[in-house]
C-alpha cells in the first residue's frame, strides 16, 4: 500500500484503538477518562499522516504539527511529565508501524522512513511546546514567590480544556492570551 494518505485514512481507527489500549498502561494515563486520554490524538495522527505523505512525495514539510502542540499543553495541565508525553507518541509510532506492515506486507521502506520522520516531528513539536509551557509556568511561580510585579510577567499558557471549562463556567467565551510567538 503505497498511498500514505489512504493508509492513514483507512487505518486511523485501528491505530487509535491499539494506541488507547497500550497507552492506558502508562501510570499518568490511568486516571484519565476515555475522552481525556484520546484528547487531540486523532488530529495528531492525521497531521502525522499528512506530513508523511508530503515527505514521501518529496515535498518539504516545515509546518509545525499544531495538534501535537495542543496535545502537549493538555498533557502538562493533566500532570503528565515530558517522558509520559514522549511515551504516548512512541506507542503511537509502534501502532502505526504495526498497521503499516500489515497493510503493506512488509513492503514500502521509503514510506516507513517518511512515517518515522513525521512521528519524530510530532515528538519534537510536542516536547518543544511542553518545555515552553513548563518554563513559563515555572517563571510565573518564581515571579510570584519573589514578589515581582505580575505586570512584568507574560500570561501562562493554558490547555484547551482549561480554556473551555473557564468559558463554560462564566457563560462567556474566553480567548487564549498567549503571546503570538508561543501561541
Amino acid at each position: 500500500m503505497a498511498d500514505l494518505t489512504e493508509f492513514f485514512r483507512t487505518r486511523a481507527n485501528e491505530i487509535l484503538d491499539r494506541w488507547r489500549t497500550a497507552t492506558r498502561r502508562l501510570p499518568a494515563a490511568r486516571p484519565l477518562s476515555g475522552k481525556e486520554l484520546l484528547d487531540h490524538m486523532p488530529d495528531v495522527l492525521a497531521a502525522i499522516g499528512d506530513a508523511a505523505a508530503k515527505l514521501f512525495a518529496g515535498e518539504r514539510h516545515d509546518i509545525p504539527l499544531l495538534a501535537a502542540h495542543q496535545h502537549a499543553l493538555d498533557r502538562l495541565a493533566e500532570g503528565f511529565d515530558v517522558v509520559s508525553v514522549i511515551m504516548e507518541l512512541s506507542i503511537l509510532r509502534e501502532c502505526i508501524v504495526e498497521q503499516w506492515w500489515r497493510a503493506s506486507g512488509r513492503d514500502g521502506e521509503a514510506e516507513m522512513r517518511a512515517i518515522n520522520v513525521a512521528v519524530d516531528r510530532a515528538v519534537a513539536d510536542s516536547v518543544t511546546r511542553y518545555a515552553q509551557a513548563r518554563d513559563r509556568a515555572l517563571a510565573a511561580i518564581d515571579a510570584i514567590s519573589t514578589g515581582r510585579s505580575s505586570s512584568t510577567m507574560r500570561p501562562p499558557l493554558r490547555s484547551s480544556r482549561a480554556r473551555s471549562s473557564a468559558s463554560r463556567g462564566s457563560g462567556r467565551s474566553m480567548a487564549c492570551r498567549c503571546s503570538p510567538a508561543i501561541a
